[in-house]
């Protein structure tokens, strides 16, 4: 189950922090995909404003210390990636200058 505080991942929002769990005229069973219950998520990337989500979209992630590589391919992975396009790019314009 959900509870406040948890990080959470999504397919298509990536990673947050669950502000709030709603259960304002929840009825049926929580585990079935058809029925559900809006969970409030502040995500991590910041152009990003929180939103509501129901539950069954969210997978719960272990917290950094437990389970660190999800975050590095979350969020430190494609960085890494950029950053080694642009150097490789840098490398290229340095091979073909030539001073006076």
């Amino acid at each position: 189950m959900i509870e406040e505080g948890h990080v959470v991942d999504h397919k298509v929002f990536g990673l947050g922090k669950v502000k709030s769990v709603g259960f304002d005229g929840h009825v049926g069973d929580c585990s079935n995909t058809g029925n559900g219950y809006p969970v409030t998520v502040v995500w991590n990337d910041s152009a990003r404003r929180e939103c509501g989500v129901m539950h069954w979209a969210l997978t719960t992630v272990s917290p950094l210390d437990v389970r660190p590589y999800i975050f590095w391919d979350k969020k430190w992975q494609p960085l890494r990636e950029e950053w080694l396009n642009v150097r490789r790019f840098v490398e290229q314009l340095c091979t073909s200058f030539e001073p006076e």
